[in-house]
């Protein structure tokens, strides 16, 4: 197709030529076929059209010689013979400013618009609204956040009768264990029963999404070889009641069916379970603190009311009794304030922030529509929740020297359930006594030494801590040391 003043160009520029058929075989009778009147009867105005007429022809017989009919084609115009208006390229006016002149030059659609605008444009388009239908289908139909809640309850220990009863019947196994030489939790039925023993004895029976969450028995693994254990908190943890470690042969987990368990990967799973570990720590030291505390109470009562009317000697005995009363009573405040302390920072982080985080990542503010495009959204929202618990339960690497000291002090009050259980007569006890002064003694140096570290890290971005923000590191800093106990005693390490 060409324009009509490239077409007069060519016609004034060219001598005009005979117009010539482009089907020799025709009669000329047929009308349909010629185009050799180039007249324009009755000044007809309609736009001329190119016909094709041949320049230098070659005639010679196919049937002769066996080689077709060849020419060289030119074009010329000439009056129109159809009524249809030609098509005119799509031409954009440029102001040429060296001549002053309007110009109109003819333009083409490039390929890669074309595929843009006809092709990939409402691919997309469609993928974004199937994407959202989707991510509205796992949370307002396939109840993702009711899933989220009992993870919640469940891994996270949010439910606390459910996490006391599941330690008490594991703490059971587990001396059983060490009794017996082995892992109680891994006989035939071991965890399995601990599990249902805690759901039955807890307000996890009448919840029907408790009963999704799984206990299964894992290998410990070497200090250097997870990240969770790349301290010196706990060398070589063993499946007994009065150490630490005993949660560490626990796996936590939450079972789901396709496809909401495409929105938890292998990764967010074992964060989860990690978190698990760490928070039931802290429990198992927090039931350990109590019933040494009981303990030391009833010893308490039964000594000082034996030496009752013991004369000046029962008089002696009893002063004694009552000032180990009260130093064993100061020890076991003291491990209990520090557990409580963790126990609700990391607690209140998980189950305050980070879900209220979680929340406002899956629904707007104010209208409540689902916020994520698309399923892959919903997944990263939920990783990053798990990384965020992790998070603030002291478990990425850079957190590791905060995590050692707050082990060891844990491990601390283990010992102390352990001293205070094995004596008969505590507060006569010379031996069992001497074992309780001494984990007092420890525990307010690694205190000491545990505040000094969270100072620093709470006066600059870092600090001793390598990792722990300042904020983080000031929050639990005041619930340690609320009223500066500790820190008035820095240059004291002797306890």
């Amino acid at each position: 197709e060409v324009s009509a003043s490239a077409n007069a160009a060519a016609e004034s520029s060219s001598p005009p030529s005979a117009p010539v058929s482009p089907y020799p075989d025709s009669q000329g009778d047929d009308s349909s076929f010629s185009s050799h009147d180039t007249s324009n009867p009755g000044g007809s105005t309609e736009p001329e059209t190119p016909v094709v007429t041949t320049k230098h022809v070659r005639v010679a017989s196919h049937a002769c010689t066996g080689t077709p009919n060849r020419a060289v084609f030119s074009t010329r115009h000439v009056p129109s013979v159809s009524p249809t208006p030609p098509r005119v390229a799509d031409t954009k006016t440029r102001d040429t400013r060296d001549s002053g002149t309007v110009t109109s030059l003819p333009l083409e659609t490039p390929f890669p618009v074309i595929t843009q605008t006809c092709v990939s444009g409402p691919i997309r388009d469609r993928l974004v609204v199937f994407s959202k239908l989707v991510a509205e289908t796992f949370v307002e139909h396939l109840g993702l956040e009711h899933h989220v809640e009992a993870v919640g309850k469940y891994v996270l220990c949010g439910a606390g009768d459910f996490a006391s009863a599941l330690l008490e019947r594991v703490s059971f196994l587990a001396s059983a264990g060490v009794v017996g030489g082995g892992w109680g939790v891994t006989a035939p039925g071991g965890a399995a029963d601990a599990l249902d023993g805690a759901l039955r004895a807890s307000s996890a029976m009448n919840d029907p999404l408790a009963q999704r969450f799984r206990i299964a028995v894992r290998v410990p693994s070497t200090p250097h070889a997870a990240p969770e254990t790349t301290y010196s908190g706990i060398r070589n943890p063993t499946f007994s009641e009065h150490n630490l470690g005993m949660v560490d042969f626990l796996h936590a987990s939450y079972a789901l069916e396709w496809p909401l368990a495409s929105l938890f990967p292998s990764a967010t799973r074992e964060t989860l379970a990690m978190t698990h570990r760490q928070l039931t720590r802290f429990r198992h030291a927090r039931a350990a603190l109590s019933e040494a505390h009981r303990l030391v109470q009833n010893a308490g009562l039964e000594t000082v009311s034996a030496y009752k009317n013991g004369g000046d000697r029962g008089l002696a005995g009893a002063a004694l009794a009552k000032r180990r009363l009260r130093r064993l009573s100061l020890l076991s405040h003291e491990l209990r304030h520090f557990v409580s302390c963790v126990e609700g920072y990391c607690g209140e982080a998980c189950h305050g922030s980070a879900k209220l985080a979680l929340r406002l990542a899956l629904r707007e503010n104010g209208t409540h529509r689902v916020k994520p495009k698309d399923a892959y959204a919903i997944r990263d929202v939920l990783g990053t929740f798990a990384e965020t618990c992790a998070a603030f339960c002291f478990l990425r690497p850079r957190d590791a020297p905060l995590r050692e000291a707050i082990d060891v002090a844990l491990q601390l009050a283990l010992d102390f359930r352990k001293h205070v259980r094995h004596s008969k007569s505590l507060l006569t006890d010379g031996v069992a006594y001497a074992a309780c002064q001494a984990t007092h003694a420890t525990f307010k140096i690694h205190v000491k030494r545990l505040c000094v570290r969270l100072a620093d890290a709470a006066s600059n971005a870092g600090g001793s801590l390598g990792g722990v923000s300042p904020k983080r590191a000031r929050d639990l800093l005041f619930r340690i040391d609320h009223n500066g106990f500790y820190g008035s005693q820095v240059g004291d390490t002797t306890g």
